[in-house]
């Protein structure tokens, strides 16, 4: 099957404190083993008033793009 690639902006830094940067390079980290996609952060950065939302490209397989996806916006929002 052809991978796909997929960019979507994470809240990787909320206003509210919830979380900070580093868990959300783990949590990150986590999901990509999980859901075996490869992912690129990077710039631009930007900042909605919900706090710091940073880019991240996605690499793999269509299923476990989605899947990983999903699971980000359950954790992260």
């Amino acid at each position: 099957m052809k991978e796909v690639t997929k960019s979507i902006w994470v809240l990787t830094s909320p206003d509210n404190e919830h979380w900070d940067e580093g868990y959300s390079q783990v949590e990150i980290s986590r999901l990509m083993e999980k859901w075996n996609v490869e992912t690129i952060s990077g710039y631009p950065c930007r900042d909605t008033g919900f706090g710091k939302e940073t880019l991240l490209t996605i690499t793999g397989q269509p299923v476990m793009v989605e899947g990983f996806v999903d699971e980000v916006e359950e954790v992260f929002y």
